[in-house]
């Protein structure tokens, strides 16, 4: 190869690498460009969603990155710390906070406009006990679940019932336009355990004391004698009163039986054997008295122990919702032996001064459940009659 050939190649070579570098350079840079290109379309085209920013860490970026637009210009205040808004191409996982029981979402001056939420999805924290409570809707249902009370205003409402933070606030249910009436499937049922079912008759209540005696007086002169009058006509004749004064007979053919050893309940009567100025109130435990006096009370009960032990009860009486004193009644009923439940018959009586339409209750309690006021049906070998649970009878003494 000559010298000349040698030198031909090596311009050559040098022009192509001058042609190849000033081209790279053009290419890179054309690359660069395009990537820069599509990274600020992909920035204004693809959807976003901006995670909120905490207004106390960068106040200018919160209202434009909620609200969508520029807000109005207020005060500069003080340069705070810079805040960090993240976005998002499409949210595929779930957003948490970095600490619990931090960060809010929203504020009182940003808010969001609506919350939509799927089932089962609204959980809290008590701030009392730190139990979970979880608020759903099912089946028209919402359920306040982990939580048993409800409050609006001092207006509670429990697992129980209705009540009020206030103790001496009533507790109103309608107002006063309402025309329908307030229903209860069953009754009513008082402190005492009575039960109303329906209207309650109206019972007078005891008369006061007389009022002290007036000044007499002074005597006037005496007037002319007026003129005999003609003889009127005589009145109908008056009803003639009770001839041995009046008197009542009841009786229950029921199984009465209690449900809490510490509570106290009355004996109710399905019958009336005889009236005549006292009659069953409503409720029937109630024995109304039509005219005041002084009467004898007489009761006996037929009490059926099904326990294995021994068992005590006690019987007292109530006159107008007041215990008498000194009328309790102490009686043990025999233990169940050989498959025979303990049977006893209890019985005693009073005498109670009452009122015009004062009323009368025997009241009972026991040491178990297994006792019970039980009814008895027709025996055979011989032939008996059936026996009542309890009877009562009342007559006039005075």
């Amino acid at each position: 190869m000559s010298i000349l050939n040698v030198l031909n190649k090596t311009k050559v070579l040098k022009k192509i690498k001058k042609y190849a570098k000033s081209h790279l350079a053009f290419l890179v840079s054309g690359i660069t460009l395009s990537l820069i290109v599509v990274f600020l379309l992909l920035q204004f085209t693809l959807p976003k969603v901006a995670l909120f920013c905490d207004e106390t860490t960068n106040p200018k970026l919160s209202p434009s990155i909620i609200r969508g637009e520029k807000g109005e210009r207020g005060e500069q205040g003080p340069a705070g710390p810079s805040g960090v808004c993240t976005y998002v191409e499409a949210l595929v996982t779930n957003i948490l906070p970095s600490k619990d029981n931090v960060y809010n979402l929203g504020s009182k001056k940003y808010r969001w406009k609506e919350l939509y939420l799927g089932p089962n999805s609204l959980n809290m924290i008590d701030e009392g006990n730190g139990k979970e409570v979880k608020i759903n809707v099912e089946n028209g249902i919402l359920a306040l679940d982990g939580a048993d009370t409800l409050r609006f205003g001092n207006i509670k409402f429990t697992s129980t019932g209705i009540s009020s933070d206030i103790g001496s606030q009533d507790i109103t249910i309608g107002d006063g336009l309402d025309t329908g009436f307030l229903r209860v499937p069953t009754g009513i049922k008082f402190k005492d355990n009575s039960v109303m079912t329906t209207a309650v008759s109206v019972i007078p209540g005891p008369s006061g004391p007389p009022g002290p005696i007036g000044p007499t007086g002074l005597k006037g002169d005496t007037g002319l004698t007026g003129l005999k009058g003609d003889t009127g006509a005589q009145g109908p004749k008056g009803d003639t009163g009770a001839p041995n004064g009046y008197y009542g007979a009841f009786s229950d053919f029921t199984v009465q039986s209690i449900s809490v050893v510490t509570d106290a309940y009355p004996i109710t009567f399905d019958t009336t054997d005889y009236s005549n100025g006292i009659s069953r109130g409503t409720p029937t435990s109630r024995i109304v008295i039509a005219n005041a006096g002084v009467y004898n009370v007489a009761w006996s009960g037929q009490f059926l122990n099904t326990d294995n032990s021994v068992q005590d009860i006690t019987v007292w009486l109530k006159v107008n919702g007041t215990n008498v004193p000194g009328s309790s009644g102490h009686v043990s009923v025999p233990a169940k032996r050989s498959g025979l439940n303990g049977q006893t018959i209890a019985a005693w009586n009073y005498f109670v001064q009452v009122t015009a339409g004062q009323y009368v209750e025997l009241y009972w309690s026991s040491s178990n459940t297994a006792v019970t006021l039980s009814q008895k049906a027709t025996d055979t070998n011989p032939t008996r009659p059936t026996a009542a649970s309890v009877i009562l009878t009342l007559n006039q003494v005075g």
